[in-house]
């Protein structure tokens, strides 16, 4: 078992570590009700936002209400259902939480995107989707 907590900030996780995270039953959350290409884009998009956001995974999938960790979790929900075209069902299982959870995510980000006075929660969403597309290459 790895020890997430005793990583440096600066390590990411590798897309084997993404996985073990993802089915790990502490936090509920798991790629099996994914089909294989929207398991790859899932852990592609979650690679991406560890990048840029230099946070690990279990930090902003722990459901922490840190507004650092919420902004994330909303932005990794919107590319999810939104680009990804997953379920509001299926991404709201992977989360722990209800889909009305994702519609609320959802819908935060849209609302970002169009008031464009957020700035930088629209330049973390254009660095994570150019970060995601470099990851495609």
């Amino acid at each position: 078992m790895i020890d997430y907590f005793m990583k440096r900030p600066d390590e990411l996780f590798s897309g084997a570590d993404v996985v073990k995270i993802l089915n790990h039953k502490e936090h509920g959350l798991s790629l099996g009700m994914l089909n294989s290409v929207q398991k790859a884009n899932v852990e592609r998009l979650i690679k991406a936002t560890e990048k840029v956001t230099r946070m690990p995974f279990v930090m902003f999938c722990d459901g922490s209400r840190k507004r650092e960790h919420v902004m994330v979790r909303h932005i990794c929900m919107w590319f999810m259902v939104v680009k990804l075209q997953v379920s509001l069902t299926t991404v709201g299982r992977m989360y722990g939480m209800d889909h009305s959870s994702v519609i609320h995510a959802r819908e935060n980000v849209s609302s970002w995107l169009l008031m464009r006075t957020m700035e930088h929660e629209n330049e973390l969403i254009d660095k994570i989707w150019e970060e995601y597309n470099n990851e495609q290459q």
